[in-house]
């Protein structure tokens, strides 16, 4: 984000943060890191909205905000629907579900570590 949000930081030239902005965004979409897609949405939505009188941010970043948040979507819908029970989608909701069964035993002063 320091990329896009403050290039003089490292005394770059506009070209080379933009190159370089498209560069880790094209990581994260190959890696479909989804926890990462949502991280920069929250940022980029954060920055576009907030007000400041010396910079000011192009609006059109909400657009890709959206189409980000549309695919982090479908590609948590699809994971939902699958018919593998051990994607990281289903995975985590099962972790979570037996987490709150533990936690249910005792859940005043919990039940430590040693059930991870």
């Amino acid at each position: 984000m320091v990329v896009y949000l403050h290039p003089p930081w490292f005394q770059w030239r506009t070209r080379r943060s933009w190159l370089l902005l498209a560069f880790f965004m094209v990581g994260v979409v190959v890696t479909q890191s989804r926890q990462a897609m949502l991280g920069l949405v929250v940022v980029f939505f954060l920055v576009v909205v907030r007000r400041r009188v010396d910079r000011r941010r192009s609006r059109a970043v909400l657009v890709v905000v959206a189409t980000v948040l549309g695919v982090v979507g479908v590609m948590v819908q699809d994971q939902l629907q699958s018919a593998n029970r051990f994607n990281s989608t289903l995975q985590r909701l099962d972790w979570f579900s037996e987490s709150i069964d533990v936690w249910m035993t005792d859940p005043w002063v919990g039940v430590g570590l040693r059930w991870w």
